[in-house]
């Protein structure tokens, strides 16, 4: 008892009360029972709690022993009246029982889920844990997984982590949820540690390479060493716990959990302040540093692709990661900030080290090197040539800054960008002043020594070589035309090269220049002396030489020469050349010293030159061209047989002259006195023969201008009255080439003065005249042409692309007539005899253009207009009919004009879509339950096959032959075979059937043929006869009149309008004509509108084509008696004749057009007929109505119609008949209306039931006039 007293509160009370709940205690003990049996049968069934048990064995065999007691105890139960009575040992042993069930499960199996550990269990915390929720906040992790284990958990721990007891549940569920809990966990476990190490395993790797934690490094971090190194040492403890097989997952959770919290956390705060760090003391900083020679220096030194990777970097988006959760886009998205800071971070790193090391010693040693070169030639110091002292104290400053920058280069140390950027400044500063002094020594050498050498006389060269000074010379105009440098090409390693170079070159240059100088001064005495001999010879003859100037002969030139030698005496060269002191006064008298040279070899040459300038043949046969003659090609003056013979004495005189050569320079001074004189004579000699030629030239130059001025006389009046057209204006030049060629063929004197004479004048005149008549006719067929080609492009319309190929080879084969027509005529002239005296003949060239407006206006005008305006397919198709209205207030029906299948899709609206549609489905039947969207796609909305009902198809009841219905009402008992057979002889039976079965089976094969059957065949019918009628034109091989023309027109013509009227008289007569009803109109049922308790809705329809004869069985007023249930129908009873009849034509009246007959009166000989087949009887309409098939505005006739169509192409005699079946739905109560009008029988005293409306129907010549019947038969050709 003191055992039970501490297992269970108040053990001996709640014993004695248990004694007396025997039933209850026994069924809880049981359960007990049955919880510890299952807890023992788990025992080796290898679960992961049970297993966790410590001394399992011990422990499971103790409570194998409790229960063993307890069944004993429990068989040991007195039973009396069918119940167990329970004692004391009994329920002693059932709560001991109890006691070692709970011990061993609860505390041992659970224990590791149940244990506290500071304050909470397992499940406890779980349930609790706010750094759990934490995490879910704060990162993706799979909130799925979580869920599931909080649900487990909770399905069977309170909050406060105690197992709930509930004897339903086994205890092989709960471990076996607990071990999908523990199981859920590792997974959720597994992916906290994926997150982890891809998050620190990355950063960790990118920290160690770099060593941006280490106090050396540039641009380092170190103050977050401590921080980074703690969370990498959080994600080790996170590994550890995740590899410790010791524990299961329930007892690793809540560990790594916490550690994980805490890594998330610390690093999203440190990315960013990295990120700050980054912006702070990089980015901006490279963005202000805005030193503009920067790219100047990266250039030079190959750091472009350094700076733009670090401007790159500076410029980059800032990754936001603050806003996301832990999770694959933080992941990325840290990951993509982590790889580019430590790009960024590298990339500068590189650049400063690159600047250190590689720019900065290779700026101090190129300004040392040209400091030691300007020492040691002296350049600093004054000279007489090409003194650089000037720029000494700018060169000084430079070799100064740069000593004392190469005595603190080996200090540097970057610390930061700041110290990167104020050795970047130094440096460029350095750079661009040694650059900019370099740059200026080029510019000096090339403007006081290269630019002066280059612009002297080519000719120095000969006068050093006469002098014999072209050695020295070509040393120094070697020099001169070197290319300059310009430094800014060069690598740095060329760099240095090619400035030392120069400098040497320039020291070379000017050492020559000195020599040179002394060796000039001793060549002016002798030339001074021959050129003023010259100018005494010249002086004798020089009044004569400069007034001749026949053929533009001018001797100013030797004038010229000796003014230039006056002026050479005068200038006193020889005082100033001896007297130069600077580069500029010494390249002055180089050049004075070959002036006179040359001038002295020009006093003989001026005079041979200005004699061949003259009279040379190449040089005088411009002037002998007549340049200012105003005709052209005319036979040259120099041809003519006088001009041949004084010119045979200019290049004699010529040659003589050209053969003098100059004295030589050593001559005695007479000897070249004497020379001048004898070439002076021969001088006057050509000048006498040179006066003969002039007077010649004048009388030829006065024939031609007055020829041109005829040429042009013809130009003019044939350039008037057209509008000059290239094939005209060619003509018109070939003719005034031939009248320039007239007047061009002479060669003499005598020839061209026969040849301008008023009569060859007036025949020429006469002749082109008549040419200019042709030439307006070519204006107007090139205007009938152009008009042929827009006219043409309309063909491209819809209803006329069908014939678009055959009418452009028909325009193509008659304009191929035309144009060879032309092309004969205006080849005419190109015969090389033209016989100006030729009569008229105007009229006879220009019948090309009349043909040309024959094709534009009698074929292409008015082909278009039949096929697109007469014939379109709205005309020809989709015709127009009217729409029928009810006018309440008038009682009467209007209409608007509309087209009849306009319910259509109008993309096939046209022809060439319904052509090219009528190919691919004429093969075979269209029936309409076949066919549904082709017959909705051309506006056969209202077309059906039998019966098709509220999209019900009841065909396979409606079109059944056998059968009869009954209609008994009111003592009427009428019975019918459901179907009406026609006895019309007029149709022939073997091609509808001879029975109502056979009909049936007729209709309802595969080859029949209707209504979309016969629109199609229309359709391709027209298309066959119009390519036949277009290829009979181009068979015609020869050029079509008008007359022709208008001839064939008016037989297609008329092949159109028969199809046109076969095509309304099938449509105006099936059901399509249903487009054209009117809106509803309500009936009164009795006189008496206060007494009308009913309404019957009809769909009045006003000027519907077809109509079938009715008779009733009995007055219709018997069906419209008031009744309390619905109205029965009125027209139930109502049946077709077995006869119906359609033998019914077009006649004055015009209020139905079904005829078996030519109508023959509209001259459209189309023959239609149409037949009754078969129709539903009244009965078998009330029974389909009855067995709610129909609604009550629907008791409909169905009649089967059989209809043939026959028309004749007069073309081709070819005849086209079409037949076809039609279904029609039959308004019973209508049609009698539409028969008897408004009159109305009361043998029963009946009522007026239609007098209400009294309708007047419209007639079909109301709408389709004789005027439209008319503009559809008749063709009207075009006008231009």
């Amino acid at each position: 008892m003191i055992f039970f007293n501490k297992t269970v509160k108040n053990a001996e009370r709640t014993t004695n009360e248990l004694l007396s709940s025997n039933e209850w205690l026994i069924k809880y003990f049981e359960e007990v029972a049955k919880l510890s049996s299952e807890l023992i049968s788990l025992k080796d069934n290898n679960d992961l709690l049970i297993n966790s048990v410590v001394d399992k064995d011990t422990k499971f065999s103790a409570l194998e022993t409790t229960l063993n007691e307890y069944k004993s105890q429990k068989a040991n139960l007195v039973v009396r009246d069918g119940k167990s009575e329970i004692n004391k040992q009994y329920v002693l042993s059932g709560l001991k029982l109890l006691s070692e069930d709970k011990k061993l499960f609860n505390d041992e199996v659970l224990g590791k889920l149940t244990k506290k550990d500071q304050d909470s269990s397992v499940v406890e915390w779980i349930l609790k844990s706010e750094e759990l929720k934490n995490i879910e906040n704060i990162s993706t992790i799979s909130s799925t997984n979580m869920q599931d284990i909080r649900n487990i958990i909770e399905k069977y721990f309170t909050n406060e982590g105690i197992v709930k007891r509930n004897a339903s549940i086994t205890r092989a569920e709960i471990l076996n949820q607990l071990n999908i809990a523990n199981n859920n966990i590792g997974l959720l476990s597994a992916e906290i540690q994926t997150t982890v190490s891809n998050l620190i395993n990355p950063l960790k790797a990118k920290i160690d390479s770099t060593k941006i934690l280490e106090i050396s490094s540039f641009l380092n971090v170190n103050n977050k060493k401590v921080e980074y190194e703690n969370m990498f040492a959080l994600n080790d403890e996170c590994e550890n716990i995740i590899k410790n097989t010791a524990l299961i997952n329930f007892e690793k959770f809540g560990s790594l959990i916490s550690k994980a919290t805490q890594i998330f956390a610390n690093d999203k705060s440190l990315n960013i302040e990295l990120q700050n760090f980054e912006n702070v003391q990089i980015k901006e900083k490279i963005k202000t540093f805005n030193n503009t020679d920067l790219t100047m220096l990266n250039k030079f030194f190959g750091l472009n692709n350094d700076w733009t990777k670090i401007n790159e970097f500076a410029s980059s988006d800032k990754v936001n990661l603050s806003s996301l959760k832990i999770g694959d886009e933080y992941l990325n998205k840290r990951q993509l900030f982590i790889n580019k800071f430590f790009e960024g971070w590298e990339n500068v790193s590189t650049f400063a080290k690159k600047i250190k090391n590689e720019v900065a010693p290779f700026i101090a040693n190129s300004i040392e090197q040209l400091k030691n070169k300007f020492e040691t030639n002296n350049f600093l110091s004054s000279s007489s040539l090409l003194d650089l002292s000037a720029k000494s104290e700018s060169y000084n400053s430079l070799f100064n800054s740069a000593n004392e920058f190469k005595s603190k280069l080996p200090l540097i140390t970057f610390s930061n960008m700041d110290s990167l950027f104020e050795l970047l400044t130094q440096l460029i500063n350095l750079n661009n002043s040694e650059k900019s002094l370099n740059s200026l020594f080029a510019s000096f050498i090339t403007n006081e020594l290269k630019s002066k050498i280059k612009s002297l006389d080519k000719n120095v060269s000969e006068t050093m070589k006469s002098i014999k000074l072209e050695t020295l010379w070509q040393e120094i105009d070697t020099f001169a035309n070197t290319n300059d440098l310009n430094f800014d090409e060069y690598t740095k390693d060329e760099y240095i090269s090619q400035r030392n170079s120069l400098i040497d070159q320039f020291a070379t240059a000017k050492n020559n220049l000195l020599q040179l100088k002394t060796k000039i001064e001793e060549k002016f005495g002798y030339g001074l002396e021959r050129i003023k001999t010259y100018n005494e010879m010249l002086g004798v003859r020089k009044a004569t030489l400069t007034n001749f100037k026949l053929f533009g002969f001018s001797y100013s030139k030797l004038e010229d020469q000796e003014a230039l030698n006056k002026n050479l005496i005068a200038k006193d060269d020889l005082s100033k050349l001896k007297a130069s002191k600077n580069v500029d006064e010494f390249f002055t008298n180089i050049s004075y010293l070959n002036e006179l040279i040359t001038s002295d070899a020009n006093n003989i040459n001026i005079i041979k030159e200005t004699i061949n300038t003259n009279v040379n043949p190449s040089q005088l046969a411009p002037k002998l061209e007549l340049d200012s003659a105003k005709l052209e090609n005319f036979r040259p003056f120099s041809q003519l047989s006088d001009t041949v013979a004084i010119k045979d004495n200019l290049e004699t005189i010529n040659n003589k002259i050209q053969a003098t050569n100059s004295i030589e320079w050593n001559a005695d001074i007479n000897d070249v006195k004497n020379s001048y004189i004898t070439l002076f004579n021969t001088v006057d000699e050509l000048n006498n023969k040179v006066t003969e030629l002039s007077t010649l030239q004048i009388e030829y130059k006065n024939y031609l201008n007055n020829a041109s001025d005829h040429v042009e006389q013809l130009r003019e009046l044939g350039s008037k009255e057209h509008q000059n057209q290239s094939k005209n204006t060619e003509v018109l030049n070939k003719i005034l080439n031939y009248a320039k060629e007239d007047y061009i063929d002479v060669n003499s004197k005598a020839n061209f003065l026969a040849k301008s004479s008023n009569d060859a004048k007036l025949l020429k005149e006469t002749f082109l005249k008549e040419w200019v008549k042709v030439f307006k006719s070519y204006d107007e067929y090139l205007k009938h042409k152009s008009s042929i080609d827009e006219e043409f492009k309309k063909f491209r319309h819809p209803d006329a692309r069908h014939t678009y190929d055959k009418v452009n080879e028909i325009i193509q084969w008659q304009q191929k007539f035309i144009d060879d027509e032309m092309e004969l005529i205006y080849k005419k002239i190109e015969d090389k005899t033209i016989l100006w005296s030729q009569e008229s003949f105007a009229s006879e060239y220009s019948k090309f253009a009349r043909d040309e407006k024959t094709l534009l206006v009698s074929f292409v005008k008015n082909l278009y207009n039949i096929l697109v305006n007469q014939f379109g397919y709205n005309k020809m198709y989709n015709f127009e009919a009217p729409k029928y209205n009810w006018d309440r207030y008038n009682q009467k029906f209007t209409y608007d004009t509309v087209n009849i299948l306009s319910r259509g899709d109008v993309e096939y609206a046209n022809k060439s879509k319904a052509m090219e549609d009528a190919k691919h489905v004429l093969q075979g039947s269209l029936r309409p339950d076949f066919k549904p969207d082709l017959y909705r796609r051309y506006g056969f909305d209202n077309i059906f096959y039998g019966l098709q009902n509220k999209n019900k198809d009841l065909n396979s009841l409606l079109l059944n032959a056998g059968g009869k219905s009954t209609d008994e009402n009111w003592g009427h008992i009428n019975t019918q075979s459901n179907w009406l057979f026609s006895d019309d002889v007029n149709l022939n039976r073997d091609e509808i059937g001879y029975s109502v079965e056979s009909s049936i089976l007729k209709m309802e094969e595969n080859s029949s043929l209707f209504i979309l059957n016969a629109f199609f065949t229309l359709l391709s019918k027209e298309y066959k006869w119009t390519s036949e009628w277009l290829n009979s034109l181009k068979e015609i091989d020869k050029l079509i009149n008008e007359t022709e023309y208008n001839k064939r027109f008016e037989l297609f013509v008329d092949m159109l309008a028969k199809i046109t009227y076969a095509n309304m008289l099938m449509i105006l007569n099936s059901m399509q004509a249903q487009e054209l009803q009117s809106i509803n109109v309500d009936i009164p049922t009795s006189g008496d509108s206060n007494q009308v308790f009913l309404r019957k809705i009809f769909i009045k329809r006003a000027g519907v084509a077809k109509y079938l004869n009715v008779e009733y069985s009995h007055d219709l007023s018997n069906h419209m008696e008031k009744r309390t249930r619905n109205l029965s129908f009125e027209d139930r009873a109502t049946q077709m004749c077995r006869s119906v009849n359609f033998s019914v034509q077009v006649n004055t009246s015009g209020d139905r057009i079904i005829s078996n007959v030519v109508h023959d009166e509209l001259n459209l000989p189309v023959k239609y007929n149409s037949g009754h087949i078969i129709s539903t009887s009244g009965p078998f309409n009330y029974a389909l109505f009855s067995q709610h098939n129909f609604s009550n505005n629907s008791n409909n006739i169905y009649t089967a119609l059989f209809n043939k169509i026959e028309i004749t192409n007069v073309l081709n005699s070819q005849k086209l008949e079409i037949k076809y079946y039609d279904w029609y739905i039959f308004l019973q109560a209508f049609e009698f209306k539409r028969q008897y009008g408004t009159i109305w029988r009361e043998p029963m005293g009946g009522y007026t039931l239609m007098n209400s409306s009294d309708i007047e129907f419209h007639k079909w010549n109301d709408f389709y006039t004789q005027e439209k019947i008319n503009k559809i038969k008749t063709y009207t050709p075009v006008t231009e």
